[in-house]
């Protein structure tokens, strides 16, 4: 069974982030590390939604922006920086299980996004809305993108 495509209108979101370039191995541990240090630094009340990661390929590794969207803009503190999740149209996609697993989501969308005559704008990313340790975690993909009208 295809995945459900969902589009939402997502008004601009200020974030705490922390950027790295990790092995293929190394995702999770620094995703769980870069989460803890931004709650470290901005505090939970400071949270505006679930965690999220932008993740891209950079050779034979990945480039990640791992963070949590705010009430208000921050100060850069150690490796915790202010960053930007965009406003627009966005096509999602909730995966249910292992994240191990997510790559059909993001291939489900790039499918969508072609037969649909649309365009991908900026980076797409994930959002956690359960921790680690829940047996089917929830993750929601998340891909900006552009009409042909627009």
């Amino acid at each position: 069974m295809a995945p459900e495509i969902r589009v939402e209108e997502r008004v601009p979101q200020e974030t705490a982030v922390v950027v790295g370039r990790v092995p293929h191995d190394g995702v999770g541990p620094f995703i769980g590390e870069a989460l803890g240090e931004i709650i470290g630094v901005v505090g939970e009340g400071a949270v505006a939604g679930p965690a999220f990661c932008r993740i891209e390929m950079d050779g034979n590794a990945f480039l990640l922006e791992a963070g949590f969207p705010l009430f208000a803009p921050i100060e850069p503190s150690g490796r915790v920086v202010p960053s930007r999740l965009p406003g627009g149209e966005v096509a999602t996609v909730l995966h249910v299980g292992s994240y191990d697993g997510v790559a059909p989501a993001y291939f489900a969308i790039e499918q969508w996004l072609s037969e649909s005559g649309f365009t991908a704008a900026r980076r797409p990313w994930e959002e956690y809305l359960d921790g680690p340790d829940v047996p089917e975690p929830r993750t929601v993909v998340c891909w900006p993108f552009t009409r042909a009208d627009s």
